[in-house]
């Protein structure tokens, strides 16, 4: 059997946020904020019916472009194709994509956050991308543009040359983040799949 999987990813711009916690507010409810760039990682998934088990993967197609209703109209088409859109702590990207019309209600949703957090079994563990990736044996973060962030740029002050192999890398890692989860926590990805 083969499922085909999606692994969706936004970049936004960010606003200062005086005296919280979090210094940056990447909301779509603060107007000031704006969708930089989508990103679509599709990949098929052949699944052992009867062992429960992932038997390959295939034809992986990335697809990043800068906003644009264009790109907005072929992000929906990749998403629509798929029967499991997957993100990290994608309530973010869900949300934004919302906010611009893109609803992706009908179609099941792994987060490989929260499955994170799910597996960790109550131990307190960093959930972030890159410490979750790392867990797993892969690589980490990107470290130009990420240190970039973390300094207070906001990714609208980054230039599209360094933005787009950054939306790359974390499409890459949170699809292997994903396959890896399910091979090596026995998920029934077929399950996850139709629910």
């Amino acid at each position: 059997m083969i499922i085909k999987c999606a692994t969706y990813d936004i970049e936004t711009t960010t606003q200062p946020v005086q005296g919280k916690k979090r210094k940056y507010d990447p909301s779509p409810y603060n107007k000031k904020n704006f969708l930089l760039s989508f990103g679509v990682q599709t990949f098929d998934v052949v699944w052992d019916e009867k062992a429960k088990q992932i038997i390959n993967t295939k034809a992986f197609d990335t697809f990043t472009t800068q906003a644009t209703t264009e790109a907005f109209n072929n992000i929906k088409g990749r998403l629509d194709q798929s029967e499991l859109v997957i993100g990290h702590f994608i309530k973010f990207d869900l949300l934004w994509s919302k906010s611009c019309g893109l609803v992706l209600t009908n179609k099941p949703t792994y987060d490989t956050g929260i499955a994170e957090f799910v597996l960790a079994r109550g131990q307190r563990v960093d959930l972030d991308l890159d410490s979750v990736a790392k867990r797993y044996g892969l690589p980490g973060k990107e470290d130009t543009v990420s240190g970039m962030i973390k300094s207070g740029v906001s990714p609208s002050e980054i230039v599209w040359e360094l933005l787009e192999p950054y939306l790359e890398i974390d499409l890459d890692r949170t699809t292997n983040v994903f396959l890896e989860q399910i091979k090596r926590n026995n998920l029934d990805l077929q399950q996850l799949a139709h629910m």
